[in-house]
């Protein structure tokens, strides 16, 4: 009886011994459960694969201008790129808390390098194998004052105008491979999905270079928050 009791208490804590020592999570793990919408690239859900010490990306391998994934587990970070034309890209990276949730941004650029450009980001949590969103929890409100230049503090242009400032204004927050600290900067165009606003509307955004100001936000493990750098 006594060498039952033994053999079973080498299984019990030779279990917890693997629990505790069981692998993280990479990012590429955590992005190969992304719902198929954050893991598109070039109209098309993509996926990542390790072969002979090299990460490709199956799916975008014939498309004109792609550019060789950047795939690094020891940071958190991924990155997709193809250019020709204007540019797309979609990075992710990995942000840990101080109680070890793992929190994703994903950020999306495009330019078509004519008359149009779309930038987006969002913040995703996976708890319970389900993600959920965390955006408006993780990120401080930015507002597009907090990026003009200094000679556009005052008003100087007319109501028209200044509606055209505010509806195309966007904001591209651009993630970080090594560090924590993501940059925001701010510029005016049409979004790519929207209707074509008229030559006038892209020579106004064109001539006037309203935004000088980067903004650094910081993240706070313990919080579980960026936090913007004074």
């Amino acid at each position: 009886m006594r060498r039952i009791a033994t053999i079973a208490l080498v299984f019990l804590f030779g279990g917890a011994i693997y629990a505790q020592t069981a692998p993280k999570m990479t990012i590429a793990d955590l992005f190969a459960l992304l719902p198929e919408k954050h893991r598109t690239f070039l109209d098309a859900p993509v996926s990542l694969k390790y072969v002979v010490g090299k990460w490709s990306c199956p799916e975008c391998g014939d498309r004109y201008g792609f550019s060789e994934p950047v795939v690094d587990t020891k940071n958190g970070y991924i990155r997709l790129s193809q250019s020709g034309g204007g540019s797309t890209e979609r990075e992710i990276a990995l942000f840990t808390t101080q109680d070890k949730r793992n929190i994703l941004g994903i950020r999306y650029y495009e330019n078509n390098g004519a008359n149009c450009a779309e930038a987006s980001i969002v913040f995703l949590e996976r708890a319970a194998d389900v993600w959920g969103g965390s955006t408006g929890r993780v990120l401080p409100k930015l507002e597009y004052g907090q990026f003009l230049k200094k000679q556009y503090a005052s008003k100087k242009f007319i109501d028209r105008e200044m509606k055209m400032i505010t509806k195309y204004f966007q904001l591209d927050y651009a993630l970080p491979r090594y560090g924590t600290v993501v940059k925001v900067t701010a510029f005016t165009a049409p979004r790519c999905t929207d209707s074509y606003p008229g030559e006038e509307v892209i020579n106004f955004l064109r001539e006037n270079d309203l935004f000088g100001t980067t903004r650094n936000l910081a993240w706070d493990a313990g919080a579980g928050v960026f936090k913007e750098i004074p």
